[in-house]
């Protein structure tokens, strides 16, 4: 199959990859042990339902299409990532595909002979033009509240000073408990979905809706946003476990234009190594999962053959006296587009690998 995305013509063969003559594996995250909390992030690509909504101009996928793709959500959560405690959505269109996945869930769970996790869901709508919003599932050994932030928020367009809402998918804070072996672990999630990559090169600041001007400073303000949020967290509780998942659309090094990750953890670039500047938090500087992960094993996604980060984990210094590890499940990104279509098994259900972590109680 001849295919032409980007400016640029692919092949997808017909058969699986290879890596000197072997098939790419599939990997699985390690079970969870006795006293773990765990938390995975997953962007689902666009997993929208059956019905239309003329609000978002939104695909309406057949029943057949839609129960394939919860199918195959479905087969990761439980085999590969293990029925994490908590999962943290990216791409869903709404609260009812949300719970329809959750049920899927459940339902596959029991007709395969594992334990039923029981997941519920939770999703608020957001300001996505394209009508996707980040979301939680849980299970019910975990006494969670769910909080959105950030829907009404404005951002200031640098190149006609007029008022636009900064967050298109504002980020959800998840402020969860559990219990393992007599200790109880309270730890916060936030599942995010930061502002594309797009048009960030554009040599032209200013003259259009998604010119490098304003998309720079839209990502520099959204990073901004989130380290606010860390640190309000971190004001009323300097030892919280903080948690922050989701597709970040940024790499974990500093890009030249805007040091999303670095402003985030509390390292932010320079002046003289950035054309926008973000703020410098005050909290201790935070890790980022990827870099405790072997060289070869330091990215999520591919785009254009290149293998990058996008998705990350990044934990707060009292979440990380908790660490008990994570990495990335592969079961995308390097894996043919012609699996998508295939029911019957997990690979490619989206672009994206989806990351954990486990935190000990």
């Amino acid at each position: 199959v001849l295919h032409y995305e980007f400016r640029t013509y692919s092949i997808f063969p017909t058969a699986p990859l290879t890596v000197g003559g072997t098939q790419q594996a599939t990997t699985s995250a390690p079970t969870p042990g006795a006293n773990h909390v765990t938390i995975a992030a997953m962007n689902v690509e666009r997993l929208f339902d059956t019905v239309n909504d003329p609000a978002i101009g939104d695909p309406v996928l057949t029943s057949v299409a839609f129960n394939g793709r919860l199918g195959k959500i479905s087969q990761t959560i439980r085999n590969l990532l293990k029925t994490p405690d908590v999962v943290a959505l990216e791409e869903v269109e709404n609260l009812t595909a949300a719970e329809a996945l959750a049920m899927r869930i459940n339902t596959d769970a029991v007709a395969a002979g594992q334990p039923n996790p029981g997941y519920s869901a939770f999703l608020v709508e957001g300001n996505d033009v394209g009508g996707i919003d980040v979301g939680f599932l849980t299970k019910p050994g975990i006494t969670a509240s769910v909080t959105q932030f950030g829907k009404t928020t404005p951002f200031i367009n640098p190149c006609d000073g007029s008022s636009e809402l900064l967050n298109d998918r504002p980020p959800l804070r998840l402020n969860g408990s559990a219990t393992r072996g007599g200790s109880t672990l309270n730890f916060t999630v936030f599942v995010n979905h930061l502002r594309s990559l797009i048009e960030i090169e554009s040599e032209v600041s200013c003259g259009g809706s998604t010119t490098g001007g304003r998309v720079r400073a839209k990502r520099a303000a959204q990073a901004n946003f989130l380290a606010q949020l860390v640190q309000d967290e971190l004001t009323a509780n300097p030892a919280a476990k903080i948690v922050l998942v989701g597709d970040f659309n940024a790499f974990e090094v500093n890009d030249g234009y805007v040091d999303v990750i670095n402003a985030i953890m509390g390292t932010p670039a320079p002046a003289t190594q950035v054309l926008t500047l973000t703020s410098d938090p005050a909290y201790p500087n935070m890790t980022n999962l990827v870099s405790l992960l072997p060289v070869a094993q330091r990215y999520s996604y591919v785009f254009d053959g290149n293998h990058q980060t996008i998705d990350h984990a990044i934990l707060s210094s009292g979440a990380m006296t908790q660490f008990a590890g994570g990495g990335y499940v592969r079961v995308n990104a390097d894996f043919n587009e012609t699996l998508r279509g295939d029911f019957n098994r997990p690979e490619r259900y989206s672009d994206h690998d989806p990351v954990y972590v486990a935190l000990s109680a």
